[in-house]
């Protein structure tokens, strides 16, 4: 039985607050780390990037919950006319699947991208590294945008816009995908409906 929106906004809200509460030490951790080694003029040591990866990793499982808060309306049809239920409910791993695979008659993922919406080396430098206390990455944590269910030819689009990896400074991601021409769906805009 498929799930209503109800449902599904209900799961990734519990989710989502395990996994702000359950990341904020560990990334707090790195961050600190790498203040102090800043501060000390260690940003190209080798520990610098060694935990500057590890820091990025942790953001990544951070976002990898199992269920995507958004998706643009082309990733939406397209998953929707396979009729394998909700594309909300897909993750990285999911959309992988035989089930998907069969659907398609090629991988999922040549033509789903799991899109993040803020770059996390971007998110890294612009807000976590000013974090001074764990709270302060725990509310960072709650704001991170997440992840978008897109085409591949609209990741193209973002791309060939020189996007891929600098978002803030263009508006933020809404205003990256207005100018690249991509409307999004969410989970939690009130009047949506499967």
């Amino acid at each position: 039985m498929e799930k209503t929106i109800d449902q599904i906004r209900s799961e990734y809200s519990e989710e989502g607050k395990g996994f702000c509460s359950c990341f904020t030490e560990t990334i707090w951790s790195k961050v600190n780390c790498l203040q102090r080694l800043k501060t000390v003029g260690r940003e190209r040591s080798n520990v610098f990037k060694k935990v500057r990866e590890a820091l990025s990793d942790d953001l990544k499982k951070f976002t990898d919950k199992s269920v995507t808060p958004r998706a643009s309306v082309k990733a939406f049809n397209k998953f929707k006319e396979l009729g394998l239920g909700s594309i909300f409910e897909q993750n990285w791993n999911t959309i992988g699947s035989i089930k998907v695979m069969k659907a398609l008659a090629e991988k999922g993922r040549n033509i789903f991208h799991h899109e993040h919406l803020q770059p996390h080396s971007e998110y890294i430098d612009s807000v976590l590294i000013k974090c001074t206390a764990s709270h302060h990455v725990y509310c960072a944590l709650k704001d991170y945008p997440g992840v978008c269910w897109i085409l591949k030819s609209e990741d193209k689009e973002i791309t060939a816009l020189k996007f891929r990896s600098k978002r803030i400074v263009a508006g933020g991601w809404q205003e990256v995908y207005k100018i690249a021409g991509i409307e999004v769906l969410s989970i939690f805009d009130s009047n949506f409906k499967f």
